[in-house]
Parts: structure tokens; sequence; C-alpha cells
């Protein structure tokens, strides 16, 4: 999972925006290089429909997780994405437009891990990069299936009640927060780079 936020913890500048105003150059050059390594990167539908253009490597596995399938099949994501490689992710049962490459989703609380499976055994996917929303991180976060976090904290203050932080969700019991473990930290300026792995049994 790779974000970036403000002190107080935004991830967006105006609700539903891309974005832009948060991260430096140097942000933006560490996000690239994490997408270059990985085989699959997933956003939520909010974050496509916020960012026009999506500057991803064209080998990698293009995902979009969709709660309705309302999406535009003609989306620059879907038009420069790798053919038989880019895909809705959407609930069974769920209508979508007929032009959209769609993988289904079994309606099951199960169907994060038949997902995840489902990209390794049929697509070869072994590392896949969530780049959010606050809620599809959240999805992640509380499936417990998010063995890294990189965090690039930005010194600004943005404040807002409404505006959207790294993870949403419900909250997790006290007793069964993740626990993730500092493996780097890097300054650029003012601004910090935190690279955490999930902290797993006896590890």
């Amino acid at each position: 999972m790779n974000m970036v936020s403000t002190l107080d913890g935004k991830t967006e500048v105006e609700r539903g925006t891309p974005v832009v105003g948060l991260g430096s150059k140097m942000d933006q050059s560490v996000m690239h290089e994490l997408e270059e390594h990985a085989d699959a990167i997933l956003v939520g539908a909010g974050t496509l429909r916020a960012t026009p253009r999506f500057n991803w490597p064209s080998t990698a596995m293009r995902l979009v997780l969709s709660r309705y399938g309302q999406l535009d099949p003609g989306h620059d994501f879907f038009q420069r994405g790798p053919e038989g490689r880019t895909f809705a992710l959407v609930r069974e049962g769920q209508p979508t437009p007929q032009a959209l490459p769609v993988l289904r989703t079994e309606n099951k609380k199960i169907w994060l891990a038949t997902l995840l499976r489902t990209l390794k055994n049929k697509f070869g996917v072994k590392s896949l990069l969530v780049e959010g929303g606050s809620e599809i991180n959240a999805i992640f976060l509380a499936a417990d299936v998010v063995d890294e976090v990189f965090l690039t904290l930005a010194p600004k203050i943005r404040l807002g009640r409404d505006l959207a932080t790294v993870a949403g969700g419900d909250p997790l019991p006290g007793r069964m927060m993740n626990e993730f473990e500092l493996q780097s930290l890097h300054q650029h300026e003012s601004e910090l780079f935190l690279r955490y792995r999930r902290r797993r049994g006896e590890e």
C-alpha cells in the first residue's frame, strides 16, 4: 500500500479531487518506482473518477474496485491499460456497461481472499500495489492482507472533517489492531518517506 498524507492525516486537498498539492516531485518519483516493481496496481472507483490519467507502467495489471460497476469504459484507465490485464472488479449481480472489462468477485465475506488467489493463480500476480482511496485501503487493512505500507508524510496541515484519511472503514477492536514495524525512514527536505512491514507472529 502506498499513500501520501498531510501531518494531520488528510490524503486529499478537496473531496473527490486528484491527490495534487500534497506530495513533492520526490514523492511522485518514489510512487512511480513502487509502481515499476508491482505486478498489479489497484485503486478504487472514486480514485479513478478523480484521476483523468494514470501514468502507470505499461506492463502492470490494472484493477479498479467498484461497488456498483458505474464506470466509464472510455476512461484513460481502460483505454491505455494492457489488453487482457485491465479490469473492473465488481461484485456478482451488479450490472456494468457492456464494453467494460470485468472480473466478478463473489458477494461473500471471503471474496477478497478469493480475488487474491485468482490474481496469483490465473494472472501470475505476486505483488499487488494498493493506491487508495481511503475506503479501499480500509478493506485491505481490515482483512489483514497488507504486508507493507509506504507512507509519505508531507509537511502540511489541511484540516477538514469530511476529507479522507489514509484509511476509513469501521474501527478494528483494540485487541485486533494491526501492528507494523518501521523498516526505513528517509528525509527529503521537510518530507518524510516511511516504510512499514506488518508484524506477524514471531517475525
